[in-house]
């Protein structure tokens, strides 16, 4: 089991594992009324047909959090360019093999407020089996402190990839950072 800290993201783990006997679950098989009450913190990012993501859906906590409704937009909407490029070779990785992410790091909301947060990032499998949509639960686990407003993804601080029987990836894109953190909590989470 990762090493979650909060017991939301492992009752959607749990959900998830429910749902897949063994293999990444068909998109069609999430049900949101099954998880009715982690659905405001979750957000669907789909691969185009012509390359790229979006954010297929975005639960209302992920709204408030971002300071916009982005269901719909592209995902390089909201990252910063530096950002863009490793978002998007970690989810084709995250896709290719297929296997899950468990990520926590410090982030900046709409409004200012800095914020500790874990990600749990799980594959969703289409029509034809290959996987082509993430299902992503966000779990504020603190907020301490206000910087400019605007949404801003700092430091990554864990990154733990989740082997669902396919292996992981070699390279750690995704925890690659660039720049400096946008905030230092104290004592770190580890």
């Amino acid at each position: 089991m990762p090493d979650f800290r909060d017991g939301r993201s492992a009752a959607v783990f749990k959900f998830w594992l429910s749902l897949n006997a063994g293999n990444v679950p068909h998109y069609k098989d999430w049900d949101p009324v099954k998880i009715h009450k982690f659905m405001r913190d979750i957000f669907i990012v789909q691969r185009h047909m012509e390359g790229g993501y979006f954010y297929r859906f975005a639960g209302t906590g992920v709204g408030e959090f971002l300071g916009k409704e982005v269901t719909g937009l592209a995902l390089d909407a909201m990252l910063q360019p530096r950002d863009w490029h490793r978002a998007h070779a970690s989810i084709d990785d995250l896709l290719s093999f297929p296997c899950g992410v468990l990520l926590r790091n410090i982030t900046r909301t709409a409004t200012g407020r800095m914020a500790r947060v874990e990600f749990l990032i799980l594959p969703l499998a289409a029509d034809h089996d290959a996987c082509d949509r993430i299902v992503v639960h966000m779990s504020v686990l603190e907020t301490r402190g206000y910087g400019a407003g605007g949404p801003e993804f700092g430091s990554r601080i864990y990154l733990e990839w989740i082997d669902l029987g396919a292996g992981v990836p070699d390279d750690v894109i995704i925890a690659e950072g660039e720049g400096e953190p946008v905030s230092e909590f104290s004592p770190p989470l580890r």
